[in-house]
C-alpha cells in the first residue's frame, strides 16, 4: 500500500488512452483551459486500424482546431463518393451513400494514425505532449467524493513506477480498457462467430472502380475494396464461421487463424473469380478479427470521478462507416473510423467545464451517458444489420426475399440511415435539450416558432452567408454558418429576425434591455475568463434598414451580436412553402443551397425566432423571440448548480 504523503502530483483530468477520442479530448481540454495529462502505454502507434472519416467527424475537427487541421487531412487523403455492389463481376447496385448536407459530402479516406498526428501537434500548441509508454496500473478510489483518485503509472522505459493524483479519470483506452475493468464496469451484448480479414497492401488491378467504395458478392465469400490513393488499398473480407472461433477464448488468438498468405490467396480468387485481376504488392498491414457488439453497463463510476469514452464503453463492427475512432489497442480494427470516439469526447468536454467553473452540477455527467449510449446502441444496431448483409446473412427485421439480392438490401441499409452514418444522429430530449416538453407556457413556445429543426439535432451549416459590420458599414466575403459560430465552450444564441419589422425591432429592443438585468442568464452566468454565450442576428433585412434601427436594436447588434446577413429565401417559393432541413423531397446538393431561414425552416411571416447551439453543435431550445423569457428559464436549469432530475435508470443521482 503506496503511503498517501507519496502521491506526489495532481492533475484536473488524467486521460487514458491517445487515440482519436482521447487525443481529442485532450484538444477540448486545452482549449477550455481545464489541466490534463494524456498518457498511452504503447511506446509509439503504428499504421494499420481504422482508415474512414465521415462528415460530422470532419466538420467537429474544422470547429474545434480550426480550418487547417482539415484541410491538411482532406488534401492527403482520399474522397470517396460512391459505393458500388457487385455480384459476381457485375455491378448490380450503385449509390452515393456518404453524399450529405455538408461541405465535407464524401467518405474521407485517411489512416487513422494521421489524424493521431495532428491531434498530437495540436495538443503541442498549448505546451502539452501525449505520454507515450506510460501505463496505468493501479487505481484507488476513496469513498469521500471531495477525495482525489489515487494513480500509479509504470513509465515502461524505466520500470519507474509514478504515484500521482487526479479529480477525474477517462477511459480513452479502447476495447480491452484498463480503466472500466479496474472500477467492476462489466459490458452487454454479443460476440458473433464473424471472423473477417484487413490488408492493406499496394496492389495492381484491371478493377476500375477500386478509386471508390466497392463491395463484392461472390461464390467464394464477400470483399471489401477502399483505395487509399498512393497505390494503396485496403482489402478486407469475410471469412465466415469457422467452428475454432467457437472454441476461441481471447479474441486476439483469432489472428492465427489464417496465415497472410492464406488469407491473400482467398481475397485474390475472390477478385479472379469476379472476372478481375489482382496483384499484391507490399503488405503494409494485416489482421484477422471477430466482430464485437458490445456496450458498457455503465459509462462512469465513483460518482461520476471515472468516465469512459470511445471502445471503452461501446464497439462493434465497422458495417456502414459506423466504426469507432478506435483506441490504440481496439478489437475494431475496422475501414471505418466516423462521429462515435470524437462525438463522445465532444460531448464530454464543455459539460466538464461547466462543472469545474461551478455553473453546473455532476449530474450534467448523465446527460452524457444517456445521449451518447442512445447513439452508441443504434450504431451497434445498424452496423450488425450491415455487418450481416455484406457476410450473406439475413439479419432480423430486413426486407422479405433477401437471399436473391443482398447487395439490394444493402444498398437500401446505407440509404435509410445515411444521415446517422455520414451527420451523427439527433439526441433526444432532455435538460439541456428541450423539445418543447414541460410546461404549457414552454411547450407553446416552442410548437409556436413553427420552425422544422428541432433541440437534439446537429445544427445544419449553411454557406454563402456574409458578416455585416454596422460600423464601418461593410460585407465580408461569403462564410459558412460554422465558421462564424465560435468554439470552445460557447453556447451560441442566434436571433432569425427576417426583415426587422416593427414587432421584431420591439421584441428585440425589449430582450436586449432585459439581458443587461441582474437576473438575467448573460449577466448571471460567464466564465471568470473569456465568453460563455455569442449572439448571432440572421436577417434577410436590407443593409439599409439594418443602418436605421431603433437605439436599443442598434445597441445589441452593435454590443452583443454579431449581424449575419442571410440570401433572400427564395426557396418557399420554388417549392411551395414546403422548405423543411433533412426533407426528403430535397436532395443533399439542394439542402446545401439553402438559405439559412429556409434550412433552418423559419416561416417567411415569422416575427422573430431565437435558436440557441449547444457548445458541441446541437440545438439546444427553439422559441419565438416575443418568448425570451424562457432563455432565463433554460440557463437556470443548466447553469443555475441544481440537480439534473434525469429519467435515465443509470444516473449519478
Amino acid at each position: 500500500m503506496v503511503a498517501k504523503q507519496d502521491y506526489n502530483s495532481h492533475v484536473t483530468v488524467l486521460i487514458v488512452g491517445a487515440g482519436p477520442a482521447g487525443a481529442f479530448l485532450a484538444s477540448n481540454l486545452a482549449r477550455l483551459g481545464l489541466q490534463f495529462r494524456l498518457i498511452d502505454k504503447l511506446k509509439v502507434h503504428t499504421t494499420g486500424r481504422a482508415i474512414g472519416v465521415v462528415a460530422r467527424t470532419l466538420e467537429v475537427l474544422e470547429q474545434v482546431i480550426g480550418p487547417e487541421i482539415t484541410h491538411n487531412l482532406v488534401n492527403n487523403g482520399h474522397q470517396v463518393k460512391e459505393q458500388g455492389f457487385w455480384r459476381n463481376g457485375k455491378l448490380t447496385k450503385k449509390t452515393e451513400s456518404w453524399d450529405c448536407d455538408s461541405l465535407y459530402n464524401y467518405y474521407l479516406i485517411h489512416p487513422q494514425l494521421g489524424i493521431e498526428d495532428a491531434l498530437q501537434k495540436d495538443i503541442q500548441k498549448f505546451g502539452q505532449e501525449v505520454e507515450f509508454g506510460v501505463r496505468l496500473v493501479d487505481v484507488s478510489v476513496p469513498a469521500d467524493p471531495e477525495e482525489p483518485i489515487l494513480c500509479t503509472l509504470k513509465h515502461e522505459e524505466t520500470g519507474e513506477l509514478e504515484h500521482m493524483t487526479c479529480k477525474y479519470l477517462i477511459g480513452a483506452d479502447g476495447a480491452h480498457s484498463f480503466v472500466r475493468r479496474s472500477m467492476g464496469i462489466t459490458t452487454l451484448g454479443d460476440t458473433p462467430n464473424m471472423v473477417w480479414g484487413i490488408v492493406d497492401a499496394v496492389v495492381k488491378t484491371d478493377f476500375g472502380a477500386i478509386e471508390q467504395s466497392n463491395i463484392l458478392y461472390t461464390d467464394k465469400g464477400t470483399a471489401v475494396a477502399f483505395h487509399w490513393g498512393n497505390g494503396i488499398t485496403r482489402l478486407a473480407m469475410y471469412l465466415g464461421s469457422p467452428d475454432l472461433a467457437k472454441d476461441v477464448a481471447n479474441y486476439r488468438d483469432i489472428r492465427n487463424y489464417l496465415s497472410i498468405d492464406q488469407f491473400l490467396e482467398k481475397i485474390t480468387t475472390a477478385f479472379t473469380d469476379s472476372g478481375f485481376s489482382l496483384e499484391i504488392g507490399e503488405v503494409k498491414w494485416f489482421s484477422i478479427f471477430k466482430i464485437q457488439e458490445k456496450i458498457s453497463a455503465d459509462w462512469f463510476a465513483a460518482d461520476g470521478r471515472v468516465i469512459l469514452v470511445g471502445d471503452a464503453c461501446h464497439t462493434h463492427s465497422p458495417g456502414g462507416g459506423l466504426g469507432m475512432q478506435a483506441a490504440n489497442n481496439s478489437i475494431n480494427t475496422g475501414c471505418c473510423m466516423t462521429n462515435s470516439g470524437i462525438m463522445d469526447s465532444y460531448n464530454l468536454a464543455w459539460k466538464l467545464k461547466l462543472m469545474e467553473s461551478g455553473l453546473a452540477d455532476k449530474s450534467i455527467l448523465n446527460t452524457y451517458m444517456q445521449e451518447r449510449r442512445e447513439v452508441a446502441e443504434q450504431f451497434i444496431e445498424t452496423s450488425a444489420k450491415i455487418i450481416r448483409v455484406m457476410s450473406n446473412m439475413t439479419p432480423a427485421n430486413t426486407s422479405p426475399g433477401l437471399n436473391s439480392s443482398y447487395e439490394k438490401e444493402l444498398a437500401l441499409l446505407y440509404k435509410r440511415n445515411g444521415a446517422n452514418i455520414t451527420v451523427g444522429p439527433s439526441y433526444n430530449a432532455n435538460e439541456i435539450c428541450w423539445d418543447g416538453s414541460g410546461s404549457i407556457e414552454r411547450n407553446y413556445a416552442f410548437w409556436k416558432s413553427a420552425t422544422t429543426v428541432r433541440p437534439g439535432q446537429r445544427a445544419p451549416d449553411v454557406f454563402d452567408l456574409r458578416q455585416y459590420n454596422l460600423k464601418s458599414q461593410t460585407k465580408s466575403d461569403p462564410l459558412r454558418l460554422f465558421t462564424i459560430t465560435k468554439y470552445p465552450g460557447i453556447f451560441n444564441i442566434m436571433v432569425f429576425t427576417n426583415d426587422l419589422n416593427d414587432e421584431v425591432q420591439y421584441n428585440l429592443s425589449s430582450w436586449s434591455a432585459h439581458l443587461e438585468e441582474s437576473d438575467a442568464f448573460y449577466t448571471k452566468y460567464k466564465y471568470k475568463r473569456g465568453d460563455l454565450f455569442a449572439f448571432h442576428t440572421v436577417t434577410t433585412a436590407d443593409v439599409s434598414v439594418i443602418d436605421n434601427t431603433s437605439d436599443h436594436v442598434n445597441r445589441f447588434v452593435s454590443t452583443h451580436s454579431t449581424i449575419i446577413l442571410d440570401r433572400k429565401n427564395q426557396d418557399d417559393a420554388d417549392n411551395n412553402g414546403e422548405v423543411m432541413y433533412g426533407s426528403t423531397f430535397l436532395t443533399a446538393a439542394e439542402m446545401r443551397e439553402q438559405s439559412a431561414h429556409a434550412k433552418y425552416g423559419i416561416p417567411s411571416d415569422e416575427n422573430g425566432v431565437i435558436i440557441v447551439l449547444r457548445p458541441d453543435g446541437y440545438i439546444a431550445c427553439v422559441v419565438c423571440l416575443e418568448d425570451w423569457a424562457h432563455l432565463d428559464e433554460y440557463f437556470d436549469g443548466i447553469l443555475g448548480g441544481n440537480p439534473f432530475a434525469s429519467a435515465n435508470e443509470d444516473a449519478l443521482y
